[in-house]
């Protein structure tokens, strides 16, 4: 269904009289800001490739030299733990960023004309970016699980740290599922001169909202609950060296630190990020104007979180730069110890 400046919309939701209650639909009128939305679009594009393109170079020269070096035999769980902690799940969360703004460049062309494209575009919209976020969080979350394995911080480790480590993830994917899940029943997008737009008559007002902010609220306390489990050890011990044994290097002690403090700064960027785009969404959408401005806050929250987890790892300027040589000083360890520089 196509709202024109013209025609009346047709609700018959709620309406206990029996007869059709007409409203005109406020869009009436509206002119969409064609060139604002190109630009913004075709900006987070630029920048979605860029990252693509830079940690794929990454990813492949990290995986040519483990192959070289990789003569050792390591267990299966050691590799998967390897994979979702050395950022390939970034790489995954950047293409999926590019994806989404592929998908506001074709909304920006078909989504005033076509409801097929609207429908598409609203999937992708909810599915690709929760998708990409479980990936930044669970990269996250590998990294803290692996941080306590380290010699310097092993004692810290406990069955009840385990446990709420593995009810976060669970709670945080299985909120981010329900809220996709919710959004695509409750709402639909269709096809209208100023963009895709919410389809006004199957909303309702006093119910659509409440299931979406409950789960909000959830993945929040996920979220601090993972924060909580990286800057425990920063709480526990002003100084790292203050709990390692005398096994530990000091100077290795020094890395864990500052690998912890890097590891709780990031997190903290992407709750603050991921609250602050919710909260400019709840107070400033008001439902009528197109979706794809608003959509480009969550892209714009999105890139945020990719580049603060990038920023994370110690070797930064290489994912971000790979075709600039950098030197980084690698703290040797012995046997199955993980360094610093891996977490």
């Amino acid at each position: 269904m196509n709202v024109t400046a013209t025609t009346p919309v047709v609700n018959d939701t709620g309406n206990s009289t029996g007869f059709p209650q007409i409203f005109f639909d406020p869009r009436a009128g509206m002119v969409r800001p064609w060139l604002r939305d190109e630009i913004l679009t075709s900006s987070l594009t630029a920048i979605a490739l860029y990252l693509v393109v830079s940690l794929s170079i990454f990813q492949w020269r990290h995986d040519q030299t483990k192959g070289k070096e990789g003569k050792n035999r390591k267990s299966l769980s050691k590799k998967v733990e390897d994979f979702l902690s050395q950022g390939a799940l970034c790489l995954a969360a950047s293409v999926f960023a590019l994806v989404r703004c592929i998908f506001e460049q074709i909304e920006l062309r078909f989504g005033q004309t076509s409801d097929l494209a609207c429908k598409i575009y609203q999937h992708q919209l909810v599915e690709v970016f929760h998708t990409s976020l479980i990936c930044l969080y669970l990269l996250l979350w590998s990294r803290q699980l692996k941080m306590y394995k380290h010699k310097a911080l092993r004692h810290l480790g406990s069955p009840l740290l385990r446990f709420i480590s593995a009810v976060v993830i669970v709670g945080y994917v299985a909120s981010g599922a329900a809220t996709a899940i919710i959004y695509l029943v409750s709402f639909t997008l269709i096809s209208s001169p100023i963009g895709c737009v919410y389809d006004l008559t199957k909303i309702d007002p006093q119910t659509s909202t409440l299931p979406g902010l409950l789960l909000f609220v959830a993945a929040l306390v996920f979220q601090f609950s993972l924060l909580g489990l990286l800057i425990y050890p920063l709480v526990k011990h002003y100084k790292i060296r203050l709990c390692c044994g005398p096994e530990v290097a000091r100077q290795n002690s020094g890395n864990v630190r500052r690998t912890v403090i890097r590891l709780s700064v990031c997190a903290s960027v992407c709750v603050l990020s991921d609250m602050v785009s919710c909260i400019l969404l709840m107070t400033l959408h008001d439902g009528v104007t197109a979706i794809s401005f608003w959509a480009n806050v969550y892209t714009i929250n999105l890139i945020v979180n990719i580049l603060t987890v990038t920023l994370s790892f110690v070797d930064w300027k290489r994912r971000l730069f790979p075709c600039v040589q950098f030197k980084y000083k690698e703290v040797p360890t012995s046997g199955n110890q993980t360094s610093s520089s891996a977490l």
